[in-house]
């Protein structure tokens, strides 16, 4: 079960992390507008953002002013589109995340420049109110590279794990009690290419997931969701995003796998 070593390097040369500041409050659909079809790239959204105690964590996405997730905007643990991406125009993407948790709205700090179709991209809404540094409320914009489809053997598909759970240390995603990857182990918190590279897994016989952390290496995490016995496809790419918190309520410690760069 390698890394994608050969084909990786090359695709993620153009995947680098992008960060936007988040501080911000508001409404949000999605957009298209009448940008040239070569001019367009995709994004989807998801709220992995923790408010402080008893406040919304639902948010909403703006691009210069228009509203990217709809009148009610995204919950917490949501993916928006569900199963899709929006189109949105390349050259001047400024997204801007609002909502009653964050202290204020805030445009992008800089416009994001987006690579075009194959490629597409999550905006992951994450980070906890009131925190600073890597915790702070951000927008991490994470590529999904359906390229990588290319490079997967018969029976087998690609996996990555990317760690969006503030506080809860370095995780390892074992199968069957079993470390499933070493490329899979000690993931930090955030997004970095090197860090959270698509694996190459067999599709059978079925996995049977589970999670740890550094603190309770011989002990699996209590992580909510339907992910452990995932039906996943040959020859597709997933992506198992961790979030939420041990102990809250709320936003509890979750898993979800998704599909990525989906037509």
């Amino acid at each position: 079960m390698p890394p994608l070593r050969r084909a990786l390097p090359l695709l993620l040369g153009a995947a680098t992390l992008l960060t936007v500041v988040l501080l911000g409050c508001g409404s949000g659909s999605g957009q298209s507008g009448s940008t040239p079809h070569d001019q367009q790239s995709r994004v989807r959204f998801f709220n992995g953002f923790i408010p402080q105690a008893g406040q919304s964590s639902t948010l909403s996405v703006t691009n210069q002013g228009a509203a990217m997730t709809g009148p009610v905007g995204i919950s917490f643990a949501e993916f928006l589109p569900t199963h899709t991406y929006l189109s949105v125009g390349r050259s001047a993407f400024q997204p801007m995340a609002t909502g009653a948790g964050l202290a204020g709205p805030v445009p992008a700090q800089a416009p994001i420049h987006l690579d075009g179709a194959p490629t597409a991209y999550t905006l992951a809404l994450v980070g906890q109110a009131g925190q600073s540094g890597d915790l702070k409320p951000q927008i991490l914009v994470i590529p999904d590279l359906p390229q990588v489809m290319a490079f997967i053997p018969d029976f087998q598909m690609a996996l990555r794990v990317i760690n969006l759970s503030p506080g809860l240390g370095p995780i390892t995603l074992l199968n069957e009690q079993e470390v499933l990857n070493s490329n899979m182990t000690n993931i930090p918190y955030g997004y970095d290419p090197a860090l959270n590279p698509y694996i190459l897994v067999p599709t059978r016989p079925q996995l049977h997931l589970s999670l740890r952390d550094a603190s309770h290496p011989s002990q699996d995490l209590p992580v909510a969701g339907n992910w452990t016995s995932p039906n996943l496809l040959n020859g597709h790419t997933y992506t198992l995003y961790v979030y939420g918190q041990r102990g809250n309520a709320a936003q509890p410690l979750s898993a979800t796998i998704v599909e990525d760069a989906v037509p």
